[in-house]
């Protein structure tokens, strides 16, 4: 399966990182259903290109070492800011409606946490692509949520 381009990336300089999340889903083009695979915590990757919240990556394939390239949602990224805004209103009480929970990456927001892409499916679309920490008093660990198509 081929990776997408687009006109109107970002282009990066390469730039390594390391995966922040258990797995971290591979995909042909951000936002899209086609899985090229799936990398495991720690995988390094060199960003090379930016298309809105995902980055085009290249890594070496665990099963034959080859170079390949695939799109990733830069929650996975250990370059990721994960502490709330500092600007009077970091720890401002908020809730969540429905299936949504409070989520914190470089901002804190309500999400619909998912363990895969059909999970996002049965709550109106989407794939499972955000990486972010629960937010709120006495929350820890990390929580994969729902990232609009």
């Amino acid at each position: 399966m081929r990776v997408a381009r687009f006109a109107d990336e970002v282009r990066l300089v390469p730039t390594a990182s390391k995966l922040l999340r258990d797995t971290t889903v591979v995909r042909a083009a951000p936002r899209a259903s086609d899985r090229l695979g799936e990398l495991a915590l720690g995988t390094e990757v060199t960003r090379i290109s930016r298309s809105r919240d995902y980055y085009l990556v290249l890594f070496a394939d665990p099963a034959s070492s080859r170079l390949r390239g695939g799109w990733i949602h830069e929650d996975a990224l250990d370059e990721r800011a994960v502490t709330a805004p500092t600007h009077g209103i970091a720890n401002a009480p908020f809730s969540c409606a429905g299936p949504t929970v409070r989520i914190q990456t470089d901002r804190e927001f309500c999400a619909a946490p998912c363990g895969d892409d059909a999970d996002c499916r049965r709550l109106g679309g989407g794939v499972c692509d955000g990486n972010g920490r629960p937010a709120g008093p006495g929350a820890a660990g990390r929580v994969q949520y729902c990232v609009a198509r």
